[in-house]
This record gives C-alpha cells, structure tokens and sequence, in this order.
C-alpha cells in the first residue's frame, strides 16, 4: 500500500512539475529543512499580486481577490520550451 501511494505522489508531482512548474515533494523538503513559517513565507512572495498584494493561484494564475490575469501555467510552459500546451510547435 505504502509503495503504490509513493508511486502515486511521484506522478502527481511530475505533472504538477510539468504544468504548473512546482514540486509537492520539494515543498515538503523545504517544510523539513526550513519549517512551515519560512516555506509559507516562500510561497507567498512567489504567488503574491502584482496588481493587489494576494495570492495567484498556481493551476490558472488568476487573482481571485482583484481579477488580475497572470500568465496562465501551460503558456508559461509553452514559452519555455517552444511548444504549445498540447506539446504542438507554435506557429
């Protein structure tokens, strides 16, 4: 049981990696390494509103307190690697 949720949270981690350019397993070594308050700390200058001060969330980049439209994550992806959100060549 313990090996299949390892496997699990490996995979989880690999697509949260490639789509939203964040890993729950580095997370969770920083949270060891440096305690909870530094890692929320982290996270919230990483995540935190240009246009208002609160948090972007991670799987769309929308601010949900002012509206604030950030690059969504499979475009950020698209842009680093030349490709479009379906692995295609943009043209």
């Amino acid at each position: 049981m313990r090996r299949y949720a390892l496997q699990k949270l490996a995979h989880i981690d690999e697509h949260y990696s490639a789509r939203y350019g964040m890993s729950m397993i580095e997370n969770q070594k920083m949270i060891k390494e440096k305690g909870m308050d530094e890692f929320l700390k982290s996270q919230t200058e990483k995540y935190r509103c240009p246009s208002c001060g609160d948090l972007v969330s991670v799987h769309d980049g929308k601010c949900y307190a002012c509206g604030y439209q950030g690059e969504k994550p499979l475009r950020k992806l698209a842009n680093l690697n030349g490709k479009g959100s379906m692995g295609t060549d943009q043209k």
